[in-house]
């Protein structure tokens, strides 16, 4: 599980002037949330935007470093996207207690080459992550699912995935996560045109 290093300050919740000062000072307000308690907090928008390139996922475990505080484990549970301004302008982050299971989202990632591609089927990621429960302590930065006998026709459904120890899947056993399909009608007419149209100039 990939683990990075934050840095937050607490801050005053419920005071929106405050809220939207602290983002024109380059800040992210934040609530961290756990442990029977909600601490509001900030982190550096520079900084977060930097650890995480943009990409946010829910299953990198944070060492939230708050100033005043202790050092907290956690991970992001929820964000808000302004799209107009292209930035994050809320984080939630939830605390993690390393003997309770959580249950969260973790990405797909393929791997190999499905023989039924080269046969002219389309491969089809349907499923880009999963749903999975398990320890803090055991949460895997991705599920990889190996592709190398997937030929024309064939798909992998979660069932068939092997997981790591200690992780559970939640989502649906029967759900399909990538398949390779047989080429449509449409693609298969646009390639006789245009057979056709080359036999004719010919």
């Amino acid at each position: 599980m990939k683990n990075v290093t934050l840095t937050a300050s607490k801050r005053v919740a419920g005071n929106k002037s405050k809220t939207n000062a602290l983002r024109r000072q380059g800040f992210i307000p934040a609530v961290v949330y756990g442990a029977g308690e909600e601490i509001p907090v900030s982190v550096n928008a520079r900084e977060f935007n930097k650890t995480f390139h943009g990409a946010i996922s829910e299953n990198i475990r944070i060492d939230l470093d708050i100033s005043g505080d202790k050092k907290r484990q956690v991970l992001i549970k929820d964000y808000q996207y302004d799209p107009i301004k292209s930035k994050i302008v809320h984080l939630d982050f939830i605390e993690l207690d390393p003997n309770k299971p959580i249950k969260t989202h973790v990405p797909v990632h393929l791997e190999g080459n499905a023989p039924g591609v080269k046969l002219g089927g389309i491969l089809e990621f349907f499923t880009q992550e999963l749903e999975v429960e398990c320890l803090p302590k055991d949460l895997p930065e991705y599920i990889v699912v190996n592709i190398d006998n997937l030929n024309l026709g064939d798909s992998i459904h979660v069932a068939d995935i092997s997981l790591p120890n200690g992780v559970k899947i939640i989502s649906s056993n029967e759900q399909t996560v990538v398949a390779v399909t047989h080429a449509t009608k449409e693609s298969t007419d646009v390639v006789s045109e245009e057979e056709t149209e080359e036999e004719v100039s010919e």
